[in-house]
């Protein structure tokens, strides 16, 4: 599992969807939470984490927000130079071929179908931090 000092990123257009995962969170120890409610808004939080040398530990990000989806988030963060390797959780209520082929294209970490219990999020976040863990 991830510390509980990691710094996350939750993005979901839908507050309540933010507010449950936070809650899971907090309830989990985790308190360097930060909300976005689409990429558009998030992209520019996760760059200045990275210019402020305080990068997120971990996004959560929803697939289907309007402006930018998750998968356009996913994409810029995996073409970053920097830090470009975050590892990024995509929630969705959609479980058809082609966005699991193309988020596994990009590097997605895990998935997580909506909807969702604490015991799915803990699993995948154990999962994730077990991988980057053993890469390293």
């Amino acid at each position: 599992m991830f510390p509980n000092e990691s710094k996350i990123l939750i993005v979901d257009d839908q507050k309540v969807i933010r507010t449950l995962v936070r809650k899971h969170l907090n309830d989990l120890g985790f308190t360097n939470i930060v909300e976005a409610d689409d990429g558009a808004t998030a992209w520019p939080l996760y760059v200045q984490a990275l210019a402020e040398r305080k990068p997120f530990n971990l996004v959560i990000s929803d697939m289907n927000m309007p402006l930018m989806n998750g998968m356009s988030f996913l994409i810029k963060v995996r073409s970053y130079h920097a830090n470009k390797d975050t590892p990024f959780i995509l929630l969705t209520a959609e479980n058809d071929k082609d966005t699991v082929v193309k988020s596994m294209q990009w590097k997605v970490n895990a998935f997580i179908v909506k909807p969702f219990t604490r015991e799915l999020l803990v699993s995948k976040m154990t999962e994730v931090h077990q991988v980057i863990s053993a890469a390293a």
